[in-house]
């Protein structure tokens, strides 16, 4: 019975090794937040561009360069609504680091996460609200962090969750080309990987060796243990006869 007990644990580990990680910052929850990883993640909200900036960069050696905005919320997003239903309702810390093209001298910037939401007792079926870190002026000169905790609440159940950045339209150069880099986003409280989160699957080039040797090296892991365990068994059985 041990020796089942260590097969069966040691598939358990090797089947934990080859799972993404989500995260390795303590408590933050977005993926590729410092976009290290191209914009693995990311898209564009809008008719934006999104391209990877390799110098002007607030940390690390990546930031993300959000250009041809026809809107204040043309800019980059991230979906977030199966980590928000993993955490739950609650308050989160949001940060993101921004600064604007050489173009654009400032201009007046906000983080938000936009909850889409059903409530059963609502005629509308559905709720939008936005939780927003309010405008913060941001240049051209140097990154500006802009963060706050904001109280996500819904009704009945969480449709949608997205954690984006967006210009005052009331503002001069509402439609600013930026840089974003270095964002998070924290559930307050939450003990870090205590339970793991959702995982996130970006879009990612195909790796032809990768598909082929992880599921295989389980399977060979599996037909091991199979081999093992069942000799084992008729060995027993036979004993007792």
């Amino acid at each position: 019975m041990k020796k089942i007990i260590v097969v069966c644990l040691l598939i358990l580990s090797i089947v934990i090794g080859i799972m993404p990680i989500v995260s390795a910052d303590s408590g933050q929850i977005l993926y590729n937040n410092d976009f290290e990883n191209q914009l693995d993640g990311w898209s564009s909200n809008g008719s934006c561009k999104l391209s990877v900036e390799k110098t002007i960069v607030h940390g690390g050696k990546g930031a993300c360069f959000v250009t041809g905005r026809s809107g204040v919320a043309d800019t980059a997003q991230q979906d977030v609504t199966d980590l928000v239903k993993f955490y739950g309702q609650g308050k989160y810390t949001i940060v993101a680091w921004v600064r604007t093209s050489d173009s654009f001298d400032t201009a007046s910037m906000t983080i938000a996460i936009q909850v889409v939401s059903t409530n059963k007792q609502s005629t509308s079926m559905q709720g939008r609200s936005w939780a927003t870190a309010g405008n913060v002026t941001v240049n051209s000169q140097t990154y500006t962090k802009i963060q706050a905790t904001v109280d996500l609440k819904w009704v009945d159940s969480l449709d949608y969750a997205q954690f984006y950045i967006y210009s005052d339209a009331t503002q001069d150069n509402s439609l600013a080309d930026f840089y974003l880099d270095d964002c998070s986003m924290i559930k307050v409280g939450a003990v870090p990987f205590n339970t793991p989160p959702p995982k996130v699957i970006p879009k990612k080039p195909i790796d032809i060796m990768k598909i082929w040797w992880e599921p295989t090296l389980v399977l060979i892991v599996i037909a091991s243990a199979l081999a093992f365990i069942f000799p084992l068994s008729r060995w027993k059985k036979k004993k007792d006869e």
